[in-house]
């Protein structure tokens, strides 16, 4: 009997929202780091600017900076006498500023685990930053991709929250049925998944075919680490090299998934009698051994 093994690798319901859900976090991730990088361009007294920032923290550290007379001579004139501020108002509404990031950031990482209540928080905290915005900006053609941005942004995290509230009313993950493996003769194996009430994966217990090596894993190529373990002696490495993901056992290449955009898939193998698996889930790589996951890693991207 042949020994590739491949998993169906189409995108469940599941799957599809919680990528909706993990694609609305990341952009919000990505508002705090352009926001952050404004405030410290309007901190340094810097013309540049860039989108995808929430308004509110670079207007205090803009204005505070401009009315502490830390701009040059040329943004004061006709202006007459301007009554500078103490540095003391400065520092305050730098600190504000990055008060209001941190809160952005600190949304992001306790939104992880499906808490939808970080999600909520951030997207009333962007909500109020839109009205600032309009109130500051008025309607003119000079702010219009701003507009266009904030709003984007509420349209992104409402879609994730709505993501959300789908999956909690999914039935039970679909990885509670038995892992289905097929040959490449069309040969069906099937395995216990690790929340299987049913018995794992036997291990060496079991009659099932060693799988044999693709090819010997070239380790001088580019690589992208996605998640390496040890266990039962042999070094197992998950990698991207390419457009190509491999399981890679003991330097040997034994199951591979060739695409230009990671959808969510898995990677299988027998070896020494033991299942030992590897892939991406739509929010995080992991490794798995007779059914049993020994690693995983978050994946924002």
């Amino acid at each position: 009997m042949a020994n590739v093994f491949s998993h169906n690798t189409a995108l469940s319901e599941r799957d599809i929202l919680t990528t909706k859900y993990r694609n609305a976090r990341i952009n919000l991730l990505i508002v705090a780091l352009a926001t952050l990088l404004n405030v410290i361009l309007a901190a340094t007294v810097s013309d540049s600017y860039f989108l995808f920032s929430a308004t509110i923290p670079y207007i205090l550290t803009f204005y505070s900076a401009l009315l502490c007379g830390l701009y040059p001579a040329e943004y004061y004139e006709g202006l007459g006498a301007v009554n500078v501020l103490p540095m003391g108002v400065f520092f305050a509404c730098l600190a504000v500023s990055l008060i209001i990031i941190g809160l952005y950031v600190l949304a992001f990482f306790l939104s992880g685990k499906n808490r939808a209540g970080w999600m909520i928080f951030a997207l009333v905290l962007f909500c109020l930053d839109t009205l600032t915005l309009f109130f500051y900006a008025g309607i003119s053609l000079d702010w219009l991709l701003d507009y266009i941005f904030h709003i984007w942004i509420i349209v992104i995290l409402a879609l994730g929250l709505r993501a959300h509230a789908k999956l909690k009313n999914l039935p039970p993950e679909a990885s509670d049925a038995p892992i289905i493996l097929q040959d490449a003769n069309g040969e069906m194996m099937t395995f216990e998944s690790e929340n299987s009430e049913a018995a794992p994966f036997e291990g060496e217990n079991s009659t099932a075919e060693d799988s044999v090596p693709l090819r010997s894993a070239d380790m001088t190529v580019k690589q992208k680490v996605l998640l390496e373990a040890t266990v039962n002696s042999k070094s197992i490495l998950y990698r991207r090299v390419k457009r190509t993901n491999e399981l890679v056992i003991n330097g040997q290449v034994y199951d591979e998934y060739v695409a230009l955009v990671e959808m969510p898939h898995a990677l299988a193998a027998i070896v020494d009698g033991h299942l030992y698996e590897a892939g991406f889930n739509a929010s995080r790589s992991f490794i798995a051994v007779d059914g049993q996951e020994i690693a995983s890693k978050l994946r924002l991207i």
